[in-house]
Parts: structure tokens; sequence; C-alpha cells
């Protein structure tokens, strides 16, 4: 009930913007995340432990806030709800990767190095004439220095 009392009051403060004490209006952003955040703290704590339900209910709560946040252009909480989103993602990649045989963890690792590997072999090209762009502006650099 505690938690709830205190999430009614850090919305009203950060949706009035602070109104009441303009010397904290910078602030309201940072208000409205921490609104957000101790909303959804808690979900993510169980859903730790607890199981798929939670994670369920932080990501229908996160992307309430981000909607939300788009809706009324508050970046603290389009960026709490981002956050958590964040968060919910990470923690079911997570147990879908301890999930998956070893063997296909690895070979999706290799994939992933192939890839990079790949785009660092396609991308030399543009590497070189950049490298050789910078070498000509120290070159130049040089040369004026010397003139002078």
């Amino acid at each position: 009930m505690t938690r709830w009392l205190i999430v009614v009051v850090l919305a009203f403060v950060g949706i009035s913007r602070l109104r009441l004490i303009p010397a904290l209006g910078g602030f309201a952003t940072y208000i409205e995340a921490l609104g957000a955040a101790t909303i959804m703290l808690p979900s993510f704590a169980q859903s730790i432990e607890a199981g798929w339900r939670y994670q369920w209910i932080l990501l229908i709560e996160a992307i309430v806030f981000l909607s939300a946040g788009i809706a009324m252009r508050r970046r603290g909480i389009l960026s709490a709800g981002a956050l958590f989103m964040v968060l919910v993602a990470g923690r079911l990649l997570f147990d879908a990767i301890n999930a998956m045989p070893n063997w296909i963890v690895v070979a999706l690792s290799g994939f992933a190095l192939l890839g990079i590997g790949m785009g660092i072999l396609l991308a030399r090209d543009q590497w070189d004439r950049w490298q050789h762009t910078v070498r000509s502006w120290w070159q130049d650099e040089d040369e004026a220095a010397l003139v002078q």
C-alpha cells in the first residue's frame, strides 16, 4: 500500500511538472522516471525468481509506460519503459540461451564471429580510404607548420 502511495505522489509531482516548486522544474524528468521505475522494479525482482508470469506482467507494464511516454512526450517515462523492456528482453534471452544445448550456443557464437569478420573484411576498403584521408590531413598540417 505504501508503494502505491509513493507512486501516486511521484506521478502527480512528475505530471504537474513541479509547478509548485519552480526551482525543481529541471528534475521533473528524473522524478517521472523514478515513479515509473518504482512501479516496474518489484515486478522485475519477482520475474528473476518466480518465472514467466512476472516477466509477462513486467513486459506489459514496460509497453504501457513506453506508450505513455511517447503519447505524453515525457522522456523520463519513455526512458524507464525502454530500460525495463530491455531488461525483460535480456532476461528472456538469458533463459532461452540456458535452455539450448551447448553445441547450439557455440555454433551461434561462431556464426556471429564469422559475420563480424565478414563485415570487417567488406568495410576494409572504406577503412583504408578514411585512413588515407586522415593521413593527408596530418601531412597538410605538418606542411603548413613548416611553412610558418
